[in-house]
């Protein structure tokens, strides 16, 4: 199979250069051709995954508007998309090895913060919205509810 044409992915320990309390492991193969199609069969699958959710998200767009989420999910596979139109060009090309691990970890840190706190904003505001601006709209709509409460009060008092 793939290890043995390729080697196994080994767990190594990498130290950072500026500094010795900075190790971490990390799972490379020895193979830096493998190591890169590796890295783009994974890219390869999660842009089919974003697609295929966008598409479904398209065949799904004339349900009932109570049921229909479709926007939503278009939203969040949009806002991943050009999370990693951006963040993907960066990420690799982040400059020389000295500090390059922690140039990665907070841009790989602050994309999925980006990503994720987009998509909830997306998701919930709307919701928020019509919780605190449409309260008083169905405060005053509501006229039945007093005159039940009047009918058992009136039945106590009896």
């Amino acid at each position: 199979g793939i290890n043995a044409e390729y080697g196994p992915p080994v767990n190594t320990v990498v130290t950072d250069n500026s500094s010795a309390l900075d190790q971490w492991y990390e799972c490379k193969s020895d193979d830096n051709k493998f190591q890169t199609t590796m890295t783009w069969i994974f890219f390869g699958y999660n842009l089919f995954l974003v697609a295929f959710g966008s598409y479904m998200a398209y065949l799904t767009r004339g349900v009932v508007s109570h049921f229909n989420e479709s926007r939503y999910i278009a939203l969040a596979m949009y806002n991943i998309t050009v999370c990693l139109a951006i963040i993907a060009p960066i990420y690799f090309t982040v400059g020389d090895d000295s500090g390059k691990a922690e140039r990665q970890y907070i841009i790989r840190s602050a994309a999925s913060l980006f990503a994720s706190c987009i998509t909830y904003f997306a998701l919930f505001a709307p919701k928020l919205h019509a919780l605190f601006f449409s309260l008083d709209d169905n405060l005053n709509t509501s006229t039945s509810s007093p005159k039940i409460n009047q009918t058992t009060n009136n039945k106590n008092a009896v």
